[in-house]
């Protein structure tokens, strides 16, 4: 018998990345057919890790059923010698030849089976405690390439392979609620287990979450019919934290309404200084879902945002969750898809998915469009929609968007010009910009408001020696968006007399020197230091690193004095927040 081998590249889509792709090239050989595909994660590695942004691939699983749903073989994929590159992770997979119809069900960190004999049993695939999974399934019409256009069909296929994690996220931000410090966040009545595939019980089918390679975020997938897919006899967390400290994405399992106790929030902060719990559950903003209750669907972002607060919460975590939801506190919940913005032959890029504008002058935003994955770009025909009009008291935009004639190494940039900033502090005027080339399209959401209040307080003033501790306290607002983050702020001293604490970098990072015109006087070029703060260190709860205050969160930067001064002063500024100074 003719062996054939087909060896094509796949890649696995995880998060938001992108690499290259090896062309497929087939070959003849026999009995097998062999696939030789790569895995594409953020931070290539080969060990287990629970929840998280960053998937990590310990082993990976493929199944192949035949046109009747029986399975033709199960087997384990082969990590290549070469596997952890700075871009992905290599596997190689021999699968039987079949001349019919088959379902290949790809599994990344699969939990051990021995009872898979139908496609059916794929829905018995469970995870549990903080076990990450990952899914896909291709149907093709045979597993042979025996001509030109057999070869193509498996090369379309197997091009970009969409996983599906079987978890979602979910982030608390709280909206400039006045009064209000958020201080953590956690959630309750959370299913202890997860299945590893979306199998759709209204229609009989396997929820692929994705329509010709383009994300379905979660109205899509309710019209499809999928209210989520879990274990049966799943359990649920019954205990309560007596503290509530967690500022990070936190990441669970699918959960179903229920008559009582479904998955909520427990939310801890401090309103007029007064310190509380409160409850919230999963809204949709226009109550359009069951009630308007969300349920928590597998590989989507939920972000809640606080909108207003009216009065002090419960003393404690424990009786927040035996009350009703939404005492004291208005929240509404947004639901982010978390698949690539891909149709598996091209690719749409933004250089953000969030701006912030916090001046009245002009902003560009950029985009870039591959027909063909990692092929030249070719941003012609693209089209620019806008959610609002200029007679829209909180519109973003003034005017129509001027997109540029011609591209910078492959970006093309849309220049925009902003309203008037809001005349209250607080005030956010919100607008979406949709980009649209080919098949697919992304939206870039903007956000207009006055500059974030800052303020400078330092130990310079009483130094006058040489190598004497200098600590630049910069305090930030409490509250900020998770998508304006790494912040950068740039420290100058009129003296040029400070020089980074090279023992505090276990607390501040490096803080690298820069030349650039002057932040004090922009007409001369000078040097001074840019300090960086991640959302990590933002939200840390280690006070050596960033404390909280009446007036928000103070974050240190160490430096040591390089000459005896006197009549020094320090000035921050960055982007979003103007400038400070203190003398």
């Amino acid at each position: 018998m003719k062996r054939i081998i087909l060896a094509i590249t796949a890649i696995i889509a995880l998060a938001a990345c992108n690499k290259d792709i090896i062309v497929p090239e087939i070959v003849t050989d026999s009995e097998n057919v062999v696939l030789d595909f790569s895995v594409v994660v953020p931070e290539a590695q080969t060990a287990t890790k629970a929840f998280s942004d960053t998937p990590v691939i310990s082993g990976l699983k493929v199944f192949v059923f035949d046109q009747n749903s029986l399975l033709l073989k199960a087997v384990d994929a082969t990590i290549a010698d070469n596997a952890e590159t700075t871009d992905r992770v290599e596997f190689t997979v021999a699968l039987p030849q079949h001349p019919s119809a088959c379902s290949v069900h790809f599994i990344a960190n699969c939990p051990a089976t021995t009872n898979i004999l139908s496609e059916a049993d794929m829905t018995s695939l469970v995870t549990s405690g903080t076990q990450d999974a990952y899914w896909q399934l291709i149907a093709v019409d045979n597993l042979i390439a025996s001509n030109a256009t057999l070869k193509a069909q498996l090369e379309a296929k197997f091009t970009k392979i969409p996983l599906i994690r079987n978890f979602a996220k979910v982030s608390v931000v709280a909206n400039n609620v006045t009064g209000f410090n958020l201080q953590g966040y956690t959630l309750i009545n959370v299913p202890t287990s997860g299945t590893v595939v979306p199998y759709n019980t209204g229609t009989g089918a396997f929820e692929s979450y994705h329509n010709n390679g383009t994300g379905l975020g979660y109205t899509a997938l309710k019209a499809n019919g999928y209210n989520g897919f879990m274990p049966v006899g799943v359990s649920y967390t019954t205990t309560i934290p007596e503290t509530v400290t967690n500022m990070a994405p936190l990441y669970t399992y699918e959960s179903r309404l229920r008559e009582e106790d479904n998955t909520a929030l427990i939310v801890h902060g401090t309103y007029n200084g007064t310190e509380g719990y409160y409850k919230v559950d999963f809204v949709s903003p226009s109550n359009t879902y069951n009630n308007g209750n969300y349920e928590i669907l597998r590989n989507i972002h939920y972000v809640v945002t606080i909108n207003s607060v009216l009065g002090a919460g419960y003393p404690t975590a424990a009786a927040a969750a035996a009350a009703a939801a939404g005492n004291n506190i208005s929240a509404s919940t947004d639901t982010q898809n978390l698949l690539n913005i891909s149709d598996g032959t091209s690719r749409l890029f933004v250089d953000e998915i969030a701006k912030h504008i916090v001046t009245s002058q002009s902003f560009t935003v950029k985009f870039r469009y591959e027909p063909t994955i990692n092929g030249t770009p070719d941003n012609t025909g693209a089209t620019i929609s806008r959610s609002k009009a200029d007679k829209d008291a909180d519109a973003v935009i003034s005017g129509t968007p001027v997109v540029a004639e011609s591209d910078v190494d492959g970006w093309r940039t849309i220049t925009i010009t902003p309203k008037s900033l809001p005349t209250a502090v607080g005030t956010v005027y919100t607008e979406d910009l949709t980009i649209k080339i080919g098949n697919l399209s992304r939206t870039v959401k903007l956000y207009l408001h006055r500059p974030y209040a800052m303020s400078v307080a330092c130990t310079l003033a009483s130094q006058n020696t040489v190598k004497a501790a200098v600590t630049v306290n910069t305090t930030i607002p409490a509250g900020l968006p998770p998508e304006i983050f790494p912040l950068v702020f740039d420290i100058e001293d009129t003296q040029l007399c400070l020089s980074p604490d090279a023992s505090k970098t276990n607390v501040q990072g490096t803080v690298p020197v820069t030349t650039d015109p002057s932040i004090i006087n922009t007409s001369k070029e000078t040097f001074h230091y840019k300090r960086t703060l991640t959302w990590e260190q933002y939200n840390s709860n280690n006070p050596a690193i960033i404390t909280t205050g009446a007036n928000g969160k103070t974050f240190p930067t160490h430096f040591v004095t390089n000459k005896a001064v006197t009549g020094v002063t320090v000035y921050v500024k960055s982007e979003l927040f103007g400038e400070a100074a203190h003398n």
